[in-house]
């Protein structure tokens, strides 16, 4: 058990950990902002302390890939986690509950609309569930919560939305080709920016993104893709190792890079300000139900474990019954 002393005008805390005493100066000459203090410390020793939980997610996110990500990011995600520890006011991770996540919810709705608050619960969400990953809280208070994702679902390009973004990239051939790539495979973005030439076989690719590994089966259309893609890459030395690289060989990642250009090209095109990467999949689904592919081919594609998430996330697009290929 924690231990609080004064020394002079200094309160001294003393904490006891896998059997060693660990002594911190509280800097502080009032008894209650000392006990706050040392409580603290208290958690931070023994891991279990809400602020670690960022500390934690932030070192992780250092590595090159999916994992990568900005320092803009980082830091909207720190304002985000840091406002809701304080709303929750809890010390210790595990103390944090699901109706603290109700109430924030609440709280939220008073300045943000559907899509900001549900940009804000995911991004502390990552926080939570990477947390969970690592062992500094138990159960994630997330798991079964509800997130709004306001009206994102309703965008997709259209046929001559999408004729007018690769119109808008035809500067660069490579990044042209990429977002063709993007839109008639449907692959997540997370798979898209983690992958690599050696995960690509002649019928099919390899994906590894949120949702863990995939096959997606290579149609003709998509294989003349990426056979074009190689082409444009072929002056770039060394050859590179991951399949999304800029025309300098650099890799375009998904905080960095990918999303970034996706969003240039349709500002572009001169297209909803509300489309990003992330309709680029959306897109590939809703044309493929919209020119009469079948919901359970189009789930498969899509990579859904559920046929019923391709049938509430697209309950927008009415589809014939007919069993045909990749038709766009």
């Amino acid at each position: 058990m924690p231990s609080l002393y004064k020394r002079g005008n200094i309160w001294w805390c003393c904490i006891w950990y896998k059997g060693v005493p660990q002594y911190n100066t509280t800097h502080t000459g009032n008894k209650a902002e000392a006990t706050r203090v040392m409580n603290r410390l208290a958690l931070e020793i023994r891991g279990e302390s809400i602020d670690k939980m960022f500390a934690s997610w932030s070192e992780s996110k250092l590595s090159v890939g999916e994992n990568a990500i900005t320092d803009r990011y980082r830091k909207d995600v720190k304002t985000y986690f840091d406002d809701f520890a304080d709303f929750v006011n809890k010390k210790s991770a595990n103390a944090v509950t699901h109706k603290d996540l109700i109430d924030y919810r609440i709280k939220l709705t008073e300045k943000n609309n559907e899509t900001t608050i549900g940009i804000k619960l995911r991004s502390i969400k990552s926080v939570f569930t990477h947390s969970q990953k690592v062992g500094i809280i138990k159960k994630s208070p997330f798991d079964e919560f509800y997130i709004p994702r306001g009206n994102k679902r309703e965008n997709y390009l259209g046929e001559y939305d999408i004729i007018q973004l690769l119109k808008a990239a035809e500067d660069r051939p490579l990044i042209q080709a990429y977002l063709e790539f993007a839109i008639k495979t449907g692959i997540r973005t997370s798979e898209i920016t983690n992958l690599k030439w050696n995960d690509i076989e002649y019928d099919y690719i390899e994906l590894n993104g949120k949702s863990g590994k995939r096959n997606f089966s290579v149609v003709p259309k998509v294989f003349n893709l990426i056979d074009r893609i190689g082409v444009l890459q072929n002056d770039i030395e060394p050859l590179p190792e991951w399949f999304l690289v800029n025309e300098n060989g650099q890799y375009l990642g998904k905080h960095n890079g990918w999303t970034r250009i996706v969003k240039k090209y349709i500002r572009k095109a001169n297209l909803s300000d509300e489309l990003c990467a992330y309709h680029l999949r959306h897109t590939f689904v809703s044309q493929c139900l919209l020119h009469g592919m079948r919901m359970e081919d189009v789930s498969k594609l899509a990579g859904h474990k559920l046929i019923s998430t391709t049938q509430t996330f697209y309950d927008h697009v009415e589809a014939k019954d007919l069993d045909i290929d990749i038709p766009f």
